[in-house]
């Protein structure tokens, strides 16, 4: 630009004439953002696929621009990168990502159901695309392999003879195991999507699998989608209010646990990070208060990104050493469960408190074999 006088102090800044224009200070931040986000992955997730680096820098850009949406937008972005790489290198790409690209270890699971339900489509049954699939994040991708498996099945004709043979192959190789629970659990994921997020209509449907073990476990699946309802704009239920409570005071005992168990999710999208009111809620659930701390564990390392000293921190919130206990004893489950590895869990049992330890490491040892069993409602403490 001929006549115009650069700055040489801050090259970003021009001068035209003796009048200054707006500074190109912005635009410079933005792009020093940008190349950042594109050095992250290769700095940190070294392990991810040359092709996949470029498309998650694409999608850590693009989702957290959208705001609001951007988990919504996430989980698309990750069913199209496993319709367009296969479900094995689309579940890398999250393995490998999530510590960067997710604020919270909540925001994967999605995504994982989402690759599922691509993953669904390119196998010819459950057992195989089980066979190929990766228990992280919650096992979310088993889930989702069950919601792509029924999108076929007419939900006016459903019945026992359409839903019994979608874990056969399971059920009959390893009955009541963490695949028959994962297969189980999506099931309830999977009536929901089906029933268009209707509660009452899905867990109806649950009463419809002649297994006796799988109409216990489908409802821990259903009332899950259902808390998950406020949290994105893609699944919202009108079985949700501005009581927390609800619909757990209206489930059925034999269902309450699965209920209560899940609905400190609602409870924290109400009133966000209030800890020490949640252990007040539970309260509410009268005989099973046991599945409500079991699930305030659960919230407490989920939303501390599974960070050993922010897990026990919101435990020590408990007003009594009992519910510090069932606090520290969810948190340990839910650990094992996100990773489907026993160290992360461990490592968390070696940084508490000396007097939860024993309860810690139980509840690290009973899993998976356990499963949402509440039965104990207390916790071995030291002295």
């Amino acid at each position: 630009m001929s006549g115009t006088p650069v700055d040489r102090t801050f090259p970003w800044m021009i001068r035209i004439g003796s009048g200054q224009i707006a500074t190109h200070r912005l635009f410079f931040i933005a792009i020093l953002a940008f190349v950042i986000a594109i050095m992250l992955p290769a700095i940190f997730a070294p392990r991810l696929h040359a092709g996949l680096t470029i498309l998650t820098d694409g999608i850590r850009f693009g989702c957290f621009a959208a705001g609001t949406k951007g988990a919504d937008c996430i989980e698309a972005s990750f069913a199209r990168l496993a319709d367009a790489k296969g479900p094995e290198a689309a579940m890398d790409a999250l393995k490998n990502d999530q510590p960067i690209f997710f604020g919270s270890a909540l925001d994967c699971h999605a995504s994982a159901h989402a690759i599922g339900r691509v993953a669904a489509s390119r196998y010819a049954s459950v057992g195989e695309a089980f066979a190929v699939g990766d228990p992280y994040c919650w096992s979310g991708y088993y889930h989702g392999v069950i919601e792509g498996t029924m999108r076929g099945i007419p939900r006016e004709a459903l019945s026992a003879r359409e839903l019994d043979p979608i874990c056969a192959t399971i059920r009959e190789r390893d009955r009541a195991t963490f695949d028959h629970w994962n297969c189980a659990h999506g099931l309830g994921h999977a009536l929901m999507y089906l029933h268009g997020e209707d509660l009452e209509r899905s867990l109806a449907s649950c009463d419809l699998l002649s297994d006796p073990w799988e109409r216990t476990q489908c409802p821990f699946g259903v009332y899950m989608q259902n808390a998950m309802g406020g949290e994105t704009a893609a699944h919202q239920s009108r079985f949700l209010s501005d009581d927390p409570a609800f619909p757990c005071t209206e489930a059925m005992p034999e269902r309450a646990d699965a209920c209560w168990w899940i609905q400190s999710t609602r409870y924290l999208h109400l009133a966000p990070n209030d800890f020490a009111g949640l252990f007040a809620f539970c309260d509410r659930a009268g005989e099973h208060r046991a599945a409500c701390l079991d699930g305030i564990g659960r919230e407490a390392s989920a939303r501390s990104g599974m960070h050993s000293t922010k897990t026990a921190a919101r435990c020590t919130l408990a007003p009594n050493d009992g519910d510090h206990a069932a606090c520290i004893a969810g948190a340990a489950r839910n650990m094992r469960s996100f990773y489907h590895d026993d160290a992360p869990a461990r490592a968390f049992c070696t940084d508490i408190n000396a007097k939860f330890v024993d309860t810690c490491l139980a509840a690290v040892d009973a899993y998976p074999t356990v499963l949402y069993d509440f039965s104990i409602t207390s916790h071995p403490v030291r002295p």
